[in-house]
């Protein structure tokens, strides 16, 4: 019997369009908690995906090991930082 693996394909599907989205919302300095409020608020479901994605992989790991998924907001942060870094947007912390 082989080990069981958490799904694949996207946490968030379309982010990209759904992160062009977000920054229409937000002014041209911002901070990453104030975008990720933002995108708990136009995306509740993508962030409960976020959620449920992180708790499965929190589910199957070993006890002594590790996963590779950050927490929800860590992800958030780096996924989207690195979005907004490529669009040439200012990120305050």
């Amino acid at each position: 019997m082989g080990r069981k693996h958490t799904p694949k394909g996207a946490v968030v599907p379309a982010k990209e369009k759904k992160f062009d989205e977000l920054l229409l919302h937000l002014p041209e300095t911002f901070a990453i908690d104030e975008a990720e409020a933002k995108f708990r608020e136009i995306f509740p479901g993508d962030w409960q995906r976020i959620e449920a994605r992180y708790l499965k992989h929190e589910r199957m790991a070993k006890p002594s090991k590790g996963h590779p998924m950050p927490p929800p907001q860590k992800w958030f942060s780096n996924t989207f930082g690195q979005y907004a870094k490529k669009q040439a947007r200012k990120i305050i912390q």
